[in-house]
């Protein structure tokens, strides 16, 4: 029998809380790991999409209320490479990032920036990907369903890819693409007209977005340093 080995790829964010506004952030740093037979999962922020942050959007006295960040809602599909509404279209961005609800500035069209993360594992293997809540001095991050990963079938006998949510805060079975063509009604792992893109082959991405709980009042100016953590796990 051989032994069940699970490789763990951790992606380690710090979130930073600081003042005026009591901005959100988080920045990330990818730490290597090393695997036996298969090789080795990597997961890391793609260029311009490295921070999570809520900008100044957060209002530290909204005790009990929330702050949600849009991430695949409105997202660019061609940041995603994966046709979020299977239309065969490459939507543009439309309200990315856009705050909602009583514990945020949400006026004159204020936005945080969501994070986006490139996995690139084993074609043979699943991974599950965990992303846990926050909590901090007065407030608890959770990635809601606005976080999700791109889980690709793997074949093209139906269009079955999805991007699955982390309002579980863990989504198992998720395989990376299988052989794409640029552009709209390929006859590989998409089809029925969605679009595809060839530099998904053998990987898969996530947005990272969520909400901030107000639990108890954060005073302006106040500086909390605390971690979001992005764990990938062969399965």
């Amino acid at each position: 029998m051989q032994p069940n080995l699970k490789m763990k790829k951790t992606l380690l964010a710090s979130a930073l809380m600081i003042g005026l506004g009591n901005a959100f952030t988080a920045s990330g740093d990818v730490f290597t790991v090393s695997a036996g037979a298969v090789p080795d999962v990597t997961a890391a922020p793609v260029t311009g999409f490295t921070e999570l942050s809520f900008g100044q959007g957060i209002i530290g006295n909204k005790v009990g209320e929330s702050c949600s960040m849009n991430g695949v809602t409105g997202m660019a599909e061609s940041v995603l490479l994966f046709d979020i509404n299977a239309d065969g279209n490459l939507n543009a961005a439309n309200l990315f990032g856009l705050l909602s609800g009583n514990a945020c500035v949400t006026g004159n069209n204020e936005v945080g920036t969501p994070m986006v993360i490139e996995i690139d594992g084993s074609d043979s293997a699943t991974v599950s990907i965990t992303v846990a809540d926050v909590t901090g001095t007065g407030w608890t991050y959770t990635p809601t369903a606005e976080s999700c990963v791109v889980d690709f079938d793997g074949t093209n006998a139906n269009g079955g890819d999805a991007c699955t949510s982390l309002a579980g805060n863990t989504v198992t079975g998720i395989r990376m693409s299988a052989a794409q063509v640029d552009g709209a009604g390929g006859s590989t792992e998409v089809n029925g007209g969605f679009y595809g893109f060839t530099a998904m082959t053998g990987k898969t991405r996530m947005v990272l977005a969520g909400s901030v709980t107000i639990d108890s009042e954060v005073p302006a100016g106040t500086v909390v340093n605390d971690n979001i953590i992005v764990q990938v796990t062969y399965e």
